[in-house]
């Protein structure tokens, strides 16, 4: 009677596994605009939406850059960004963005790209 509900339990994990609803799947990923979950903190002028507002441009001239928050707290996350410098006039320039939280301890990650 054993070696029977062991068979059945092994049937089982193998459906769970080769079962495209039940197991894991992957996703599409879905396009969320910008606005949904940022917000300007400053200098909303300098920022730039491409891609039906999916994407943003941040522009730096020689007054202002521009910055943005997130409208929620989140516990964890993925960010990712891309940063064009001018090419040829760009000596002297570092490169870098903040991560902070509003905490009372006021937490603050910096990231400077080491090739600047």
């Amino acid at each position: 009677m054993g070696m029977h509900y062991t068979s059945i339990l092994y049937l089982c994990l193998l459906g769970l596994f080769f079962e495209p609803s039940i197991g894991s799947t992957l996703r599409k990923p879905i396009d969320v605009p910008f606005h949904r979950n940022y917000v300007p903190s400053w200098a909303a002028e300098h920022i730039k939406y491409l891609n039906g507002g999916n994407e943003a441009q941040l522009y730096l001239d020689k007054y202002s850059g521009t910055g943005f928050q997130s409208k929620g707290t989140n516990l964890f996350g993925h960010f990712s960004m891309q940063m064009k410098l001018v090419a040829g006039d760009s000596a002297g320039t570092v490169t870098a963005f903040y991560v902070y939280t509003f905490s009372p301890l006021l937490d603050c990650n910096i990231y400077i790209s080491p090739k600047s």
